[in-house]
Order: C-alpha cells, then sequence, then structure tokens
C-alpha cells in the first residue's frame, strides 16, 4: 500500500513539475513581464544616458547595447533597441506555452477520470474520451505553436 501511494505521488509530481521547468529549456521565474537584474544596472544605465560626457544619442546606443541581453532591464530602464519588442514576444509566448501545457497537463487528469468513473456513471466513458482527445491536441497545439516562435524568432533575431 505504501508504495503505491509513493509511486502516485511521485509521478503526480513529475507530471506537475517536468512540464513547468523543462519545457522551454530556459530559467523562468514565472512572471508575465521579466524581472530586472539586481545590483543597480539599471540605474547606473539611465544615469550614463543623462551623463554630461557625450552627447545623449551615443550614451544611448551605448547603454543600449549593454542591456541588450537582458528583457527585464530593457523594459525597466526605458533604453529599447528595435529587438526588445521581438524579444518580449518570446518571453510572453514561452511564458503562456508554459501556463497552457500545465492546463492540457491537469485536462489529462481529470480525462482520466472520467474515463475511470465510467464504471459507475456510464455516460462518462464517452466525455472522458472527448476530454482526453481535445487535452492532447491541445497539448499538440501549444507544442507546435512554441517550436514556430522559436524557429522564427530564431531565424530574425539571430
Amino acid at each position: 500500500m505504501y508504495i503505491k501511494k509513493t509511486l502516485i505521488i511521485n509521478i503526480l509530481a513529475g507530471i506537475f513539475i517536468i512540464p513547468l521547468t523543462t519545457f522551454a529549456q530556459t530559467p523562468n521565474d514565472y512572471s508575465i513581464i521579466p524581472a530586472a537584474s539586481s545590483g543597480g544596472g539599471v540605474e547606473n544605465a539611465v544615469n550614463a544616458v543623462g551623463a554630461s560626457w557625450g552627447d545623449v544619442r551615443n550614451n544611448y546606443n551605448a547603454q543600449a547595447q549593454n542591456l541588450q541581453g537582458n528583457v527585464g532591464d530593457q523594459l525597466a530602464s526605458g533604453i529599447l533597441t528595435r529587438d526588445t519588442l521581438l524579444n518580449y514576444v518570446v518571453y510572453l509566448v514561452r511564458f503562456l506555452s508554459q501556463i497552457g501545457l500545465l492546463i492540457g497537463v491537469l485536462m489529462i487528469i481529470y480525462a482520466g477520470y472520467l474515463y475511470a468513473s465510467s464504471i459507475f456513471a456510464p455516460g462518462n466513458m464517452s466525455k472522458g474520451k472527448s476530454a482526453i482527445t481535445n487535452a492532447i491536441i491541445g497539448v499538440l497545439v501549444i507544442a507546435f505553436s512554441y517550436a514556430i516562435i522559436k524557429l522564427l524568432t530564431s531565424a530574425f533575431l539571430s
């Protein structure tokens, strides 16, 4: 009995944790707007744009190059490049795809429950079959849409 409970707990933990951590293959803080880095980098960049040396345009372009790797720093400072919007869309799609995968996994579990409970209520078998079919289709649509976005962004942002 103890082994069955442990096995079920491990399977459920794997179902919930693996999609959230491995789908995007990059670290994510699970927020819609990416966080700025700590340590005063954003404040230093903003102060450097308005510095007395050089002109503002050259200072802005130099700081935009320095902040190019972090979308959160770019959005927090207001020092944007032409790729900032595309990078944010990539970040947002990754976030939404992780949420969608979590919902897909929950729907597959619910559909399995409906299908298993068809022993007690015969009408649940057709509901369970259609629910699991729709959940699998939804997960596939999310996975392929993420792959298409990844392909397009690698072509245009590289």
